[in-house]
């Protein structure tokens, strides 16, 4: 995400229904952040336990994201930066687990931005844990990616176990 936005703390949804919006939280308002991007959580099923994973990655419900929600935010992200006559927005697939979970729906995302009259920039933050095929589309398709990763094989096997508790 872009300086402006981070010095503006977040930027979410707010209210349900008809009535969502995209803002920063409690409306405070900030002289740096436009509203030109957003970080899409896309699910929270992983394949790893981390032993220091903050969201319990895998054990929470699977309350994916739907394509039209991510549409949704993509929408409603693009018409900010285009009411500010910006040159683009960026969508970042980041997540309380691994986005690439939900291939389907990131994927269709990132395609959806991609459509919008203005340029757009798609980032990932993952593990890393792909298919081949998945790593090809990646690199011909996203504009940003951050890993994660802990070190030595030996410290990110410690640290990362599979969720069937292989290394």
């Amino acid at each position: 995400m872009c300086k402006e936005q981070m010095a503006a703390g977040a930027i979410g949804f707010r209210n349900r229904g008809t009535a969502r919006s995209i803002g920063t939280p409690f409306d405070a308002k900030s002289e740096e952040c436009r509203l030109c991007g957003g970080c899409i959580y896309v699910c929270p099923a992983c394949q790893l336990r981390c032993t220091y994973c903050y969201a319990a990655a895998g054990e929470a419900p699977r309350n994916m994201l739907t394509a039209e929600l991510g549409h949704w935010a993509i929408d409603a992200v693009c018409q900010s930066a285009q009411e500010q006559h910006l040159p683009g927005f960026e969508v970042s697939f980041h997540g309380g687990g691994e986005p690439t979970m939900a291939w389907d729906v990131m994927k269709d995302c990132a395609d959806w931005a991609r459509r919008k009259p203005i340029q757009s920039k798609a980032t990932l933050t993952s593990n890393g844990i792909w298919s081949p095929e998945q790593c090809q589309w990646i690199l011909a398709n996203l504009d940003g990616l951050s890993l994660s990763m802990d070190g030595t094989p030996e410290t990110q096997n410690r640290h990362r176990p599979f969720s069937n508790g292989s290394e």
